[in-house]
């Protein structure tokens, strides 16, 4: 389960794609449901098709109401490789239905995750959905934080709930991040002299690890 927060225009599509042919090369990629906006969906399925030769079924109502009847009777093929936007998934009739059917698939991407990350709204309940039905789970975002940690911590819950379950606990983990920062620039400000940096490390013996 990864959460790919590259910039936008660094590949974040084709970084998913790499991961999905590495599942295909360990035969864990037969059934795949990709998850994007609306207007992305031309771009994945040329772009999955083009570079790695995954051939994307758009899934609308209709094939999604397909899908859950081939689900309901054990007919849905080993594989299986579908894309369907946010928009149509989350307004979907089926869901519940899906619930309690409670269905796996080997793989699920989802782009512009971040759209998922405010609580008590449909997009975060698919995306909690999509969670508990993938093997693995990839989320794609330029953008994990909007208004503060708080986002990021939603988006990480959805991905690995049982990792990311205490807010506070979240804070704490990320406080040494502000530790290795300070070094990180210290090391650029005195054109790759360590000295300084060393001294700002001693600053995370005061962090406790663990219990």
């Amino acid at each position: 389960r990864l959460l790919i927060a590259d910039e936008v225009g660094l590949g974040k599509t084709i970084e998913a794609g790499i991961v999905w042919l590495e599942l295909e090369a360990r035969q864990q990629a037969g059934r795949v449901i990709v998850v994007v906006p609306s207007m992305l969906i031309p771009k994945w399925i040329s772009e999955m098709k083009e570079r790695f030769g995954f051939d994307l079924v758009a899934h609308k109502r209709p094939e999604l109401d397909a899908m859950l009847v081939a689900i309901e009777n054990d007919h849905l093929p080993h594989r299986y490789h579908a894309i369907v936007s946010l928009e149509t998934i989350r307004g979907w009739k089926g869901l519940q239905r899906m619930v309690d059917l409670d269905p796996r698939f080997d793989l699920v991407i989802v782009d512009e995750a971040h759209q998922m990350r405010n609580s008590n709204t449909a997009s975060n309940t698919v995306g909690g959905l999509l969670s508990d039905w993938a093997d693995a789970l990839l989320f794609l975002t330029a953008t994990p934080l909007n208004l503060g940690n708080r986002d990021l911590f939603n988006l990480l819950q959805l991905l690995d709930p049982g990792e990311f379950d205490d807010p506070a606990v979240f804070v704490d983990r990320l406080r040494p991040n502000s530790v290795l920062n300070r070094a990180g620039r210290s090391i650029v400000e005195r054109k790759g002299d360590p000295s300084e940096a060393l001294e700002i490390l001693k600053d995370l013996e005061s962090f406790v690890f663990g219990p």
